[in-house]
């Protein structure tokens, strides 16, 4: 499809495993291999999103088993009782940590499905641009 020694960037989405590959321009100045280098950056922290979710939910699971049966995720929102009870004050930093992560899974999800959108509006630019042909 790309000439031959034609440089070529890719970007494979870590969920979907959709591939998309661009080559460089001769000046050296391709937009799309700049939104390929930008989407595996932002793949990366996407990972690290996914690996710090992973290990909060671990913590909190822990913590919240070693609580009890008796924890309620309401009473993290009573600061009397949080005042007087360190280790549901545990839990619940834990728990709070937890969903800190789990937006910022959301969060990096959303950048790269942005950049996405740009390389399939490109894509879909470029075959409109052969139609023509």
């Amino acid at each position: 499809e790309f000439g031959e020694g034609a440089q070529l960037s890719e970007f494979i989405h870590p969920v979907t495993f959709q591939r998309y590959v661009a080559p460089q321009t001769n000046d050296g100045k391709s937009i799309t291999v700049d939104i390929i280098t930008h989407l595996n950056r932002l793949k990366g922290r996407y990972q690290d999103a996914i690996q710090g979710r992973d290990d909060a939910k671990v913590r909190y699971d822990q913590k919240r088993e070693a609580y009890g049966m008796s924890f309620n995720p309401s009473s993290c929102l009573d600061t009397t009782q949080l005042e007087g009870d360190a280790p549901l004050r545990e839990v619940c930093d834990l728990m709070n940590d937890y969903e800190l992560y789990r937006d910022n899974v959301k969060f990096r999800s959303e950048q790269m499905e942005d950049f996405i959108g740009k390389l399939e509006q490109i894509r879909f630019l470029w075959r409109a641009l052969d139609g023509l042909r």
